[in-house]
């Protein structure tokens, strides 16, 4: 397989160099190629450009209607939808030093990255699509090991080496008598060649329960996970939906000491929000909030910092706020996070 790779991109690097050789300078109406990014066919029409682009990452395909611009050489405007109005990106073409330079531009910005267009005949063009774009090989991963009185078997088919997932299989066992606990499937697992997973006393209940890696599909691209607590009645373990809901903001973190779980969440850069619950009646009882606010108030007071801790005692909320016009210091903050 590698040796195969490497005769790939060495074909790919010879057809660059024979093609480019043939011309002084690339020109539109032909097919260029961006280093690992992107590949772009561009098409003259009699007031400005069309085309297609492709982009590796995501596999995102986008239709090009491109003008003349004045500040540079074209403007590119790029949409999934011809139909819609505003384009899913924008991008600049211009000439420098005989080299089509491709130009990453934001509004509030001129630009945040330039690219060089490198022109390629459509048969390198057709090697490079179909090798970006054909299905990856699925694979089937393994794994057995032994954690205190059970052994995991973790079997997952048709394993995608691009997006991680697969129909997961976990079989679990008693370690001296090899008898089949439990079986849990999912294919919402998300697996790394090393197949690892969690397992610890996430309820500080005194047992061991297990934690499956599912993607980043939190608040703010956070790392989120399905939860499969162990029921002691029931004697397995048992997916628990309300501690997945908990942290699906920006996460959560286990507070030994104190046998509780904190989450976080965030409504902008200036609110903040930490939730702290126990474990009881086999729920998530919350017991504690703070709320850390550093927005703009709209009365006459102008700007202000405050702080809301909600606290339960005996059932009952008991709320404090500090709240200031001025900043708090990092070291009060860092207190009142210390305190919750």
């Amino acid at each position: 397989m590698k040796s195969r790779r490497i005769s790939f991109y060495f074909a790919l690097f010879t057809a660059f160099i024979v093609y480019g050789s043939c011309k002084n300078r690339p020109q539109l109406g032909e097919y260029y190629y961006i280093q690992n990014y992107a590949i772009f066919e561009l098409n003259s029409t009699n007031d400005g450009l069309i085309g297609k682009a492709f982009f590796f990452y995501g596999k995102d395909t986008f239709q090009i209607r491109g003008h003349e611009s004045d500040q540079f050489g074209y403007e590119l405007n790029l949409y999934r939808d011809l139909s819609n109005d505003e384009p899913d990106r924008a991008y600049f073409v211009s000439n420098e030093n005989n080299k089509w330079m491709l130009l990453l531009k934001l509004d509030y910005r001129d630009y945040i990255d330039t690219f060089v267009l490198i022109p390629i005949s459509k048969t390198v063009h057709g090697i490079i699509e179909n090798h970006y774009t054909k299905p990856p090989e699925l694979r089937t991963l393994y794994r057995d090991t032994i954690i205190d009185e059970y052994r995991f078997q973790v079997i997952v088919r048709d394993w995608n080496p691009e997006t991680f997932y697969g129909n997961s299989t976990i079989v679990i066992r008693n370690k001296l008598t090899n008898a089949v606990v439990q079986q849990i499937n999912s294919d919402n697992f998300n697996f790394n060649q090393k197949l690892g997973f969690g397992y610890f006393d996430v309820n500080f209940d005194g047992i061991n329960d297990l934690m499956f890696y599912n993607g980043n599909n939190g608040a703010y691209m956070t790392m989120t996970y399905d939860y499969y607590l162990f029921d002691k009645k029931a004697n397995r373990f048992v997916l628990n939906e309300q501690l997945a809901e908990i942290a699906g903001g920006i996460g959560i973190t286990f507070d030994e000491e104190n046998k509780r779980i904190i989450s976080y969440g965030r409504g902008s850069c200036c609110w903040h929000i930490q939730r702290a619950y126990i474990f009881r009646n086999n729920r998530f009882e919350e017991v504690k909030s703070l709320v850390f606010d550093q927005q703009g108030s709209s009365t006459f007071d102008g700007y202000h910092e405050k702080f809301d801790m909600k606290h339960k005692v005996n059932g009952v909320w008991k709320t404090k706020v500090i709240s200031t016009t001025s900043v708090f210091d990092e070291s009060f903050i860092d207190s009142i996070y210390a305190a919750f």
